[in-house]
């Protein structure tokens, strides 16, 4: 694999641009860049698996999905494997620590109805997300969510709710459970 450093941008753009950062000076140089068209829409939240050899990326425009890339080892480009369809329209993905399952925050972008969904979807061998498995409803505008460092919890806060959601996560079958682990909540009007 390459000791270049590589940046991947989806900035609420119809684009994922791949940059190659200098280690010695920061300085960044564009390698590729993915455009989509507008039924494909604005992709933002990322994620990458553990070993590095996957980008999931989130599209945000209905129809809601989820892209997996291939990261060529060598240079950092992508190689697009599939799109699946998601709950809703992603604010924050993340792979839980073993990068078998991809956990998402999902807000509806209509304000009216603020509240979002937790998902959970299970990564194939071959690095392809897969249609949720669970889908949990979640308060006012759920933020993110990330499993601890030992891949038991995961943690998920609520900017309009002021609270964080506590989750048991069982690792083998890729599943969320809030049972016995109440909110935690924080200062109201904290965000």
């Amino acid at each position: 694999m390459s000791s270049s450093f590589y940046v991947y941008v989806g900035n609420h753009a119809n684009k994922v641009s791949v940059l190659r950062m200098s280690p010695e000076t920061g300085e960044l140089t564009k390698l590729q860049e993915l455009r989509f068209n507008e039924r494909q829409g604005r992709h933002q939240a990322m994620a990458m698996s553990p070993d590095r050899r996957f980008l999931y990326v989130a599209n945000r425009s209905a129809p809601y999905s989820i892209h997996s890339y291939a990261i060529d080892g060598e240079n950092g480009t992508l190689t697009h494997l599939l799109e699946s369809p998601t709950a809703e329209s992603a604010t924050f993905i993340h792979t839980d620590r073993t990068g078998r399952f991809l956990l998402g925050a999902h807000n509806p972008p209509d304000k009216k109805r603020r509240d979002g969904f937790i998902t959970v979807a299970p990564i194939s061998e071959q690095g392809l997300v897969l249609t949720p498995q669970q889908v949990l409803h979640a308060p006012q505008k759920i933020h993110s969510i990330m499993t601890d460092p030992a891949n038991r919890f995961a943690f998920s806060p609520a900017c309009d709710a002021d609270v964080v959601m506590r989750y048991a996560f069982d690792v083998a079958t890729g599943t969320l459970n809030p049972d016995g682990l109440a909110p935690l909540y924080i200062r109201p009007k904290s965000g």
